[in-house]
């Protein structure tokens, strides 16, 4: 046996544990405000949706920075206003 993996195994840690004095302090979901700005961020991806859906034919390059510049998206956003107006435009088909 290797005397390293021997000496490991042999070794006892003495447990301890931490206290501390000091609270944590969460706010309630309504009182944060992040979830004010989701619902306004939805506003503004569905209004890029509908905006690409009428307009995707006049958009010159790129679709992503476009909507990104226009409506001052993040990737993110800009992504889920192209899914958004995908769906719109399929369900115009369907």
């Amino acid at each position: 046996m290797n005397h390293r993996h021997a000496d490991f195994q042999s070794s006892v840690i003495p447990a301890f544990s931490v206290t501390s004095t000091t609270k944590s302090v969460k706010l309630k979901i309504e009182d944060q405000s992040l979830t004010a700005g989701l619902s306004n961020a939805d506003a503004v991806i569905l209004v890029a949706a509908k905006w690409l859906v009428d307009h995707r034919d006049s958009i010159v390059g790129p679709i992503l920075p476009a909507l990104k510049e226009r409506f001052g998206l993040r990737n993110i956003e800009a992504i889920e206003a192209m899914k958004a107006a995908h769906a719109l435009s399929r369900e115009a088909f369907e």
